[in-house]
């Protein structure tokens, strides 16, 4: 199979019960796999996309490049990786084709990823043949920003109806310790763009390094307040999530998260 397709799949919110009748919030999960229940609850769908516990997932998600143009320090060596021959990803037509087969077996939300999605040059193309898909409800993407705020009207026109905008801090300096490259400004005028066309919520989510961020320092913890004040817009819904600084010996790994 060619490189730069995955699926990764959540519980359909479909299929925890809400009819008493059925079963109780507490056991939805193992009720969906009663087979008068799966059987009605997958009538128009593929069994493929329902798991060994019969739970019934809608989300795919789809990396349409490996290329960035950012090096954040949590995700890729300042000299790059080797990328996969072009021959080996997904063309414009094999992503719709694929697409098309799962939103036929039930999926209904489809995220774009990279690399970062916004340096396709078909990505408004490949946005206006998906939003075409006749089943599905939201067509997402996530992105770093750098170049969204040029691009977002013709997306939006062409069906994009969700976004997760990365942003890992207010201060431009540290932004261009943690990424490597320039680019702050872009990133928040990509976020007021967003807000201005209407997307609602705006999620933007953030990592936050050990090695970048000390609470006890008040000019951080000031950072950190900023940032939060700045989700307090009701279209703008921050996700913070705490890595520690990772070697060649310790794996990177979450510590802990929160949704403000």
């Amino acid at each position: 199979m060619k490189a730069g397709f995955q699926c990764l799949v959540n519980v359909s919110s479909s299929i925890r019960a809400t009819d008493s009748q059925r079963c109780s919030s507490t056991c939805a999960t193992s009720c969906a796999t009663d087979p008068d229940v799966l059987s009605r609850e997958t009538s128009s769908s593929s069994e493929m996309l329902v798991d060994s516990f019969g739970r019934f997932h809608n989300y795919l998600r789809i990396s349409l490049t490996e290329r960035c143009n950012l090096r954040c320090q949590y995700c890729m060596p300042a000299e790059g990786v080797e990328l996969t021959p072009k021959s080996e990803l997904l063309s414009h037509d094999e992503i719709i084709r694929i697409a098309d087969l799962f939103v036929t077996s039930g999926v209904n939300k489809i995220r774009l990823t990279g690399g970062e999605p916004t340096i396709r040059k078909d990505i408004e193309d490949i946005c206006l043949h998906l939003s075409g898909l006749k089943g599905l409800k939201t067509l997402a993407m996530t992105t770093n920003g750098i170049v969204l705020s040029k691009k977002l009207p013709k997306l939006k026109e062409c069906g994009l109806n969700a976004l997760n905008i990365s942003l890992d801090t207010l201060v431009p300096a540290k932004f261009e310790f943690m990424t490597r490259r320039k680019g702050h400004s872009k990133v928040l005028e990509s976020i007021d763009a967003a807000v201005e066309l209407g997307y609602s919520p705006v999620k933007v989510f953030s990592f936050f390094l050990f090695a970048c961020y000390d609470s006890c320092n008040p000019i951080e913890s000031c950072v950190f307040s900023t940032m939060v004040t700045y989700s307090q817009n009701e279209h703008i819904v921050f996700s913070f999530t705490q890595l520690f600084f990772y070697t060649s010996s310790l794996p990177r790994s979450t510590v802990s998260s929160c949704v403000v």
